[in-house]
Protein backbone atom coordinates (compact mmCIF):
# COMPACT_ATOMS: atom_id res chain seq x y z
CA UNK A 1 0.00 0.00 0.00
CA UNK A 2 3.02 2.30 0.83
CA UNK A 3 4.82 1.41 -2.66
CA UNK A 4 1.09 2.52 -4.69
CA UNK A 5 1.09 6.04 -2.66
CA UNK A 6 4.43 6.88 -3.16
CA UNK A 7 4.00 5.73 -6.75
CA UNK A 8 1.04 8.19 -7.20
CA UNK A 9 3.10 10.61 -5.47
CA UNK A 10 5.81 10.46 -7.94
CA UNK A 11 3.27 10.66 -11.06
CA UNK A 12 1.82 13.63 -9.46
CA UNK A 13 5.25 15.48 -8.98
CA UNK A 14 6.08 14.60 -12.33
CA UNK A 15 2.97 15.76 -13.83
CA UNK A 16 3.49 18.97 -11.91
CA UNK A 17 6.81 19.85 -13.11
CA UNK A 18 5.66 18.78 -16.67
CA UNK A 19 2.54 21.12 -16.21
CA UNK A 20 4.70 24.03 -14.97
CA UNK A 21 6.88 24.43 -17.93
CA UNK A 22 9.62 25.40 -15.64
CA UNK A 23 11.47 22.03 -17.17
CA UNK A 24 11.60 20.68 -20.33
CA UNK A 25 9.24 17.33 -20.18
CA UNK A 26 11.54 14.82 -21.07
CA UNK A 27 14.04 16.23 -18.28
CA UNK A 28 10.56 15.70 -16.12
CA UNK A 29 9.95 12.45 -16.98
CA UNK A 30 13.71 11.50 -16.62
CA UNK A 31 13.60 12.83 -12.92
CA UNK A 32 10.35 10.82 -12.41
CA UNK A 33 12.18 7.53 -13.65
CA UNK A 34 15.11 8.23 -11.32
CA UNK A 35 12.63 8.88 -8.32
CA UNK A 36 11.34 5.53 -8.67
CA UNK A 37 14.82 3.78 -8.89
CA UNK A 38 15.78 5.56 -5.71
CA UNK A 39 12.40 4.87 -4.52
CA UNK A 40 13.05 1.67 -4.60
CA UNK A 41 10.01 0.67 -6.78
CA UNK A 42 11.71 -0.58 -9.37
CA UNK A 43 15.42 -1.56 -10.10
CA UNK A 44 17.56 -0.85 -12.92
CA UNK A 45 17.83 -4.61 -13.64
CA UNK A 46 14.24 -4.87 -13.71
CA UNK A 47 13.44 -1.79 -16.00
CA UNK A 48 15.98 -3.02 -18.78
CA UNK A 49 14.56 -6.62 -18.68
CA UNK A 50 13.40 -7.36 -21.96
CA UNK A 51 10.73 -9.94 -20.02
CA UNK A 52 9.90 -7.33 -17.49
CA UNK A 53 7.31 -4.18 -17.13
CA UNK A 54 8.63 -2.59 -20.30
CA UNK A 55 7.24 -2.92 -23.69
CA UNK A 56 9.89 -2.70 -26.31
CA UNK A 57 7.94 -3.91 -28.86
CA UNK A 58 5.14 -1.36 -28.28
CA UNK A 59 7.71 1.73 -27.44
CA UNK A 60 9.76 0.73 -30.79
CA UNK A 61 6.86 0.79 -32.93
CA UNK A 62 5.90 4.23 -31.13
CA UNK A 63 9.36 5.39 -31.93
CA UNK A 64 9.03 4.09 -35.81
CA UNK A 65 5.97 5.92 -35.92
CA UNK A 66 7.04 9.25 -34.92
CA UNK A 67 10.14 9.39 -37.34
CA UNK A 68 7.66 8.19 -40.30
CA UNK A 69 5.37 11.16 -39.13
CA UNK A 70 8.29 13.20 -38.79
CA UNK A 71 9.83 13.00 -42.32
CA UNK A 72 6.41 13.45 -43.72
CA UNK A 73 6.03 16.32 -42.25
CA UNK A 74 8.95 17.63 -43.11
CA UNK A 75 8.14 16.43 -46.65
CA UNK A 76 5.21 18.03 -46.82
CA UNK A 77 2.95 15.22 -47.31
CA UNK A 78 0.45 16.62 -44.84
CA UNK A 79 0.02 20.10 -45.81
CA UNK A 80 -0.31 18.15 -49.46
CA UNK A 81 -3.00 16.04 -48.35
CA UNK A 82 -4.95 18.85 -46.49
CA UNK A 83 -5.14 21.09 -49.19
CA UNK A 84 -6.61 18.13 -51.15
CA UNK A 85 -9.28 17.40 -48.55
CA UNK A 86 -10.12 21.00 -48.27
CA UNK A 87 -10.69 21.01 -51.87
CA UNK A 88 -13.00 17.81 -51.46
CA UNK A 89 -14.76 19.57 -48.85
CA UNK A 90 -15.12 22.92 -50.63
CA UNK A 91 -13.32 24.39 -47.73
CA UNK A 92 -16.24 24.25 -45.65
CA UNK A 93 -15.05 23.35 -41.99
CA UNK A 94 -18.31 20.96 -40.94
CA UNK A 95 -17.79 18.72 -44.03
CA UNK A 96 -13.70 18.79 -42.91
CA UNK A 97 -14.58 17.44 -39.82
CA UNK A 98 -16.69 15.26 -40.77
CA UNK A 99 -14.48 13.67 -43.06
CA UNK A 100 -11.00 13.71 -40.92
CA UNK A 101 -13.72 11.54 -38.26
CA UNK A 102 -14.74 9.35 -41.21
CA UNK A 103 -11.03 8.84 -42.21
CA UNK A 104 -10.25 8.06 -38.74
CA UNK A 105 -12.73 5.41 -38.26
CA UNK A 106 -11.65 4.28 -41.62
CA UNK A 107 -8.07 3.96 -40.87
CA UNK A 108 -8.83 2.55 -36.92
CA UNK A 109 -10.61 -0.50 -38.68
CA UNK A 110 -6.88 -1.33 -40.14
CA UNK A 111 -4.05 0.03 -38.02
CA UNK A 112 -3.24 0.38 -34.17
CA UNK A 113 -5.06 3.90 -33.11
CA UNK A 114 -2.41 5.50 -31.89
CA UNK A 115 -0.59 5.26 -35.45
CA UNK A 116 -3.88 6.58 -36.79
CA UNK A 117 -4.20 9.96 -34.23
CA UNK A 118 -0.27 10.42 -34.63
CA UNK A 119 -1.21 11.23 -38.49
CA UNK A 120 -4.54 12.37 -38.06
CA UNK A 121 -3.33 14.37 -35.49
CA UNK A 122 -0.23 16.33 -37.96
CA UNK A 123 -3.00 16.30 -40.78
CA UNK A 124 -5.27 18.14 -38.51
CA UNK A 125 -2.59 20.89 -37.48
CA UNK A 126 -1.72 21.56 -40.72
CA UNK A 127 -5.26 22.22 -41.87
CA UNK A 128 -5.98 24.07 -38.18
CA UNK A 129 -3.16 26.31 -39.69
CA UNK A 130 -4.37 26.88 -42.87
CA UNK A 131 -7.97 28.05 -42.06
CA UNK A 132 -6.69 29.92 -38.47
CA UNK A 133 -9.24 27.52 -36.70
CA UNK A 134 -8.28 25.52 -33.15
CA UNK A 135 -7.72 21.75 -34.32
CA UNK A 136 -8.87 20.53 -30.27
CA UNK A 137 -12.51 20.22 -31.71
CA UNK A 138 -11.34 18.30 -35.02
CA UNK A 139 -8.81 15.90 -32.61
CA UNK A 140 -11.62 15.07 -30.06
CA UNK A 141 -13.68 14.21 -32.77
CA UNK A 142 -10.73 12.05 -34.55
CA UNK A 143 -9.90 10.45 -31.03
CA UNK A 144 -13.77 9.57 -30.32
CA UNK A 145 -14.07 7.89 -33.96
CA UNK A 146 -10.62 6.03 -33.78
CA UNK A 147 -12.12 4.56 -30.78
CA UNK A 148 -15.03 3.69 -32.24
CA UNK A 149 -13.44 2.42 -35.67
CA UNK A 150 -10.49 -0.01 -33.88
Amino acid sequence: MLEQIVAIGILVFTLGLIMSERVHRTVAAIIGGMMVVIAGLLTPAQILDLNGPMHWEALGLIFGMFVMISVLKKGGFFRWIGLKVLMAARFKILYVFLLFSALSAFLAAFMDSITVMLFMASLTMEIAVILKISPVPFIMGEITSANIGG
